[in-house]
């Protein structure tokens, strides 16, 4: 019908196009003008390509109108009707208890397969793209948008720039015994031990961090944390910290800045993989590899404040690749010992050497189901051929001064360093996720007090301990309550980012509250911690927690933690040493971007 018209249309405009050469030669008849002919023709020639287009769009018209008639057809066979009709009605139709559900699922097939069609056409767009290349800065031009924080990158991805941070917010209280309480001051020579275990408040964290790419394979990033205090007081007056640390009324702090990552890197090396220098974190355990932005409890276990916290970050030079469809994992560094807190250290022979290998031997379900197994290694030299561990409260809060020590061995000293081994364990089960690691340090011909002199010979006060051995673990288990599952990042081997199924809200509606819960995760970790060999009475640690964990949305979350921890000493003393079990609950308040 649509093509009879428009031919009917062609035909009368080809008519008034002729129509004044025929009115021109009834009455005189004389040559039609050759410049006449040609512009006539011209015209019929356009309209027939306009007519010629019409066409084209009639036949797309026609297959999407036939294409409709087939859904609604297919969606009128599957509508629902009355069991019983009507006299003179039809009775009912096939498929007349089908009910709207499967309507929407024929529709929903409809839609995922256009879907699907666009996303293959994509697919084939960006292979294309790797086998022809592409010039990388030839287009600058960035786009914006929002992704856990600021992200711009340009269409080909090989320049981009993210604006991020994070902030705890962390509230502590503390419930003991008196005479523990004031062992616990002693053990820290408080001025007032009564002062052992304190209430607080802080913001453990507030850390801004720009990270780029640039030129596809270089990048960098540079993140400083403002939550820091300096003890001008004590620096001042040269009191040594070994000797009356934590004294309550000998530190004036003041806010300060510290490094945490300051690096420079080079990506998709040959052989190597990816380069780094600068200001970085030494990872060795996975939970120091894991991101606080997604620790799974406020604090991270013993065995890494008690070994690893020291040197979290220094300046260093790593490599770190991903092998067999990031299945495995290498890493190694060299570090300077004495550069965790500030951004130098000088001194000679001040150097780490480390190591982390990692594989995952189970990957399901697109990351639902993992397991992970790892090991880490660490030799270090020691600044000033000094060294010690230590552990405080699993919660915290107040600048370090203030949180006390609960087990510590002291100054140690060593000219032949010290090693650590780490075994990792971590794995998701769905909701479950149940993790562990083992720490084994020892310190080669340890002495308390001094070393000695170049003959051998000891100065008075120093004591022999030969070869110092310490080890503490922990194992967690975590169930989501709503359904999640803890991510894993396999390009760093640790947790990721929880995301839960439906984000936090609760707004008025126009029938009542309407809401969605967020993710809600409980947890219960055992901490074991061992100090004490050789006559060195650091201390054993035991503590349990338990955790609830609500995820309002992927940046922002609030933790509970309820820790119950008792300390051993061998032998135990009257003094600071004394046997205890006190009880800790903390809050955290999270957010990040």
């Amino acid at each position: 019908m649509r093509k009879a018209i428009f031919g009917v249309a062609l035909l009368t405009l080809g008519i008034a196009a002729l129509d004044p050469v025929v009115q021109s030669a009834e009455p005189q008849p004389t040559a039609v003008d050759a410049a006449d002919i040609k512009a006539l023709l011209q015209r019929l020639e356009a309209l027939e390509k306009r007519n010629g287009e019409l066409e084209k769009t009639i036949q797309q018209v026609d297959k999407l109108e036939q294409r409709n008639g087939e859904l609604e057809k297919a969606i009128q066979q599957l509508q629902p009707t009355p069991a019983s009709t009507q006299e003179g009605q039809e009775g009912p139709r096939p498929g007349a208890n089908v009910d709207n559900a499967v309507i929407r699922d024929i529709v929903k097939d409809y839609l995922k397969g256009e879907t699907d069609k666009k996303k293959a056409q994509e697919e084939a767009k960006t292979k294309a793209t790797e086998v022809e290349g592409f010039e990388v800065g030839k287009d600058l031009k960035f786009s914006a948008r929002w992704r856990d924080g600021f992200h711009a990158e340009t269409a080909d991805k090989a320049f981009k720039f993210y604006v991020g941070g994070r902030v705890d917010f962390d509230n502590s209280w503390y419930s003991a015994a008196h005479s523990v309480v004031n062992s616990i001051g002693q053990f820290n020579n408080f001025a007032d031990p009564n002062q052992g275990l304190a209430d607080g408040s802080e913001f453990r964290r507030a850390r801004l961090r720009f990270q780029a790419t640039a030129w596809e394979v270089c990048e960098f990033e540079t993140e400083f944390d403002f939550a820091n205090y300096i003890d001008l007081r004590r620096r001042a007056l040269g009191i040594a910290p070994g000797a009356t640390a934590n004294l309550t009324n000998d530190f004036e702090p003041t806010p300060g800045v510290r490094f945490t990552d300051v690096w420079f890197g080079i990506n998709e090396l040959p052989w190597i993989g990816t380069f780094r220098a600068g200001h970085q974190k030494e990872w060795v355990t996975f939970t120091n590899a894991t991101s606080d932005r997604f620790l799974t409890f406020i604090e991270r276990p013993l065995l890494f404040d008690a070994f690893n916290n020291d040197f979290q970050f220094s300046n260093g030079f790593t490599v770190q690749r991903t092998f067999l469809d990031q299945r495995s994992y290498a890493w190694f560094g060299i570090f300077r010992t004495n550069s965790n807190f500030g951004a130098s250290d000088v001194g000679d022979g001040d150097y780490a050497f480390d190591a982390r290998l990692t594989a995952l031997p189970l990957w399901r379900d697109d990351g639902d189901q993992w397991v992970h197994v790892g090991i880490d290694y660490s030799g270090r030299s020691l600044h000033l051929d000094q060294t010690r561990f230590r552990a405080r409260t699993l919660v915290q809060a107040g600048e370090s001064f203030q949180v006390p020590n609960i087990v510590n061995t002291g100054t140690l000293f060593s000219r032949d360093g010290e090693q650590l081994v780490n075994f990792e364990f971590a794995s998701a089960w769905g909701p479950f996720t149940v993790t562990s690691e083992a720490t084994f340090v020892w310190v080669p011909n340890a002495y308390t007090g001094g070393l000695p002199r170049a003959n051998g010979s000891l100065p008075a006060g120093v004591v022999r301990r030969g070869d110092y051995n310490a080890n503490g673990c922990y194992v967690e288990a975590l169930y989501f309550l709503t359904g999640e599952h803890r991510e894993y990042r396999k390009e760093r081997p640790s947790y990721d980012r929880v995301r839960p199924i439906s984000n936090f809200y609760a707004v008025r509606g126009p029938h009542g509250i309407i809401s969605a819960p967020g993710a809600w995760e409980i947890g219960i970790r055992y901490d074991y911690l061992d100090l004490t060999h050789g006559g060195i009475n650091g201390g054993t640690y035991n503590a349990l927690t338990l955790g609830l964990n609500w995820h309002l949305n992927p940046t922002m979350r609030v933790q509970w933690n309820y820790v119950y921890a008792t300390r051993d000493f061998e032998p135990t003393n009257a003094a600071d040493r004394q046997e205890g079990n006190f009880n800790s609950f903390g809050m955290r308040f999270h957010w990040d971007w």
